[in-house]
């Protein structure tokens, strides 16, 4: 098979692959190539004094493509009286001692009026970011046909990475297509497809798209990359993901409904979906961090679009704990509190 090639001249547009497979295989390797590219990311003022950020692809010759719009609109006297509610609740949650660093940002996706508590705390990603190595494989998508129908034969080089049950396991010798592979990724949160899919991409993509790739991760997701692969972000920055995708600034409309169809697929139910009502879709990923050479140990963090209708609203929820079923609990109470507040008539 010939290997994958870096986009049409003119586009700069795998920039986040990079941070994802060097995540993976070496931090160090990220942190030299950060030095040599450069993002654009416009921090001003809005009328109501919110800070609005604004996240660029990068100057072409004429163009620097707009992808997302941080924080707009204003807060109204029910938000803000939500927000405070909130923030007594996130207080009163780290009182109980479980639960040691809680952070809730929300923004409605049609207003993009929004609150946030301790909405810039840093935190681990984890299998947050699977999100965007889906993202990466539907962006080469659009300019290679028949990528996602590619087939790639298990070997069982990962089966050390295994984190599900063996029913729900990839089956050694069995041939999947990458599509499928994608659907495990995130309907499952399985880390032996992540591995595969990184490796595809690390044997198949070009040194310019990997250059490109590491150039959109800065853009796309705004981190503390001095860390190397113990990096960190924050709900408020990572929300902006799901609004990418919901605003089809990125991957093409198709894509981006592609993907956010996955994405409300999610078998994880413990979380924000837990303090919603049955019938509200909700199109959401977890990240689980425990491993225990990182300082703040256990994370636990749920992210996600809530399709209220007439006005969806984007909810990330992070946690720093000691006890994960508590975080989950935190996370849940936290997501009813805002639906309650909000949009329960």
């Amino acid at each position: 098979m010939a290997p994958l090639t870096s986009y049409p001249s003119g586009h700069t547009a795998y920039r986040w692959y990079g941070l994802l497979v060097l995540s993976l295989i070496c931090g160090i390797y990220i942190g030299t190539q950060i030095n040599a590219v450069q993002t654009k990311i416009n921090t001003t003022l809005s009328p109501s004094g919110a800070v609005v950020t604004e996240r660029h692809l990068g100057r072409m010759t004429f163009t620097n493509p707009l992808i997302d719009i941080g924080a707009t609109g204003s807060t109204n006297e029910l938000l803000q009286q939500t927000k405070d509610a909130v923030a007594v609740a996130v207080t009163d949650l780290v009182k109980k001692e479980a639960i040691t660093t809680l952070s809730v940002y929300y923004q409605d996706l049609e207003t993009g009026n929004w609150f946030g508590v301790n909405e810039r705390e840093q935190y681990i990603p984890a299998s947050l970011m699977k999100v965007t190595l889906m993202t990466s494989y539907f962006k080469l998508a659009e300019y290679t046909p028949g990528l996602l129908e590619r087939t790639i034969v298990y070997d069982g080089r990962h089966a050390e990475k295994a984190n599900l049950p063996p029913a729900q396991r990839l089956a050694l010798g069995k041939t999947y297509t990458i599509e499928s592979l994608i659907e495990q990724l995130i309907i499952h949160s399985d880390n032996e497809a992540r591995a595969i899919l990184a490796d595809y991409l690390t044997e198949r993509v070009d040194e310019e798209t990997h250059a490109r790739l590491i150039r959109d991760s800065m853009t796309l997701i705004p981190a503390d990359y001095e860390l190397g692969d113990e990096y960190q972000v924050t709900p408020i920055d990572y929300a902006g993901v799901f609004r990418i995708l919901y605003n089809a600034t990125y991957l093409s409309e198709t894509m981006s409904e592609r993907a956010l169809h996955l994405l409300s697929l999610s078998s994880y139910d413990s979380g924000i979906v837990n303090g919603l009502p049955a019938d509200i879709i909700t199109a959401n990923k977890f990240g689980f961090n425990d491993n225990p050479n990182y300082v703040d140990g256990l994370q636990l963090h749920d992210c996600g679009i809530v399709y209220t209708e007439p006005n969806p609203y984007v909810i990330c929820i992070m946690t720093k704990t000691t006890n994960v079923p508590a975080a989950q609990e935190a996370i849940a109470s936290i997501s009813e509190l805002i639906y309650s507040h909000l949009y329960d008539e």
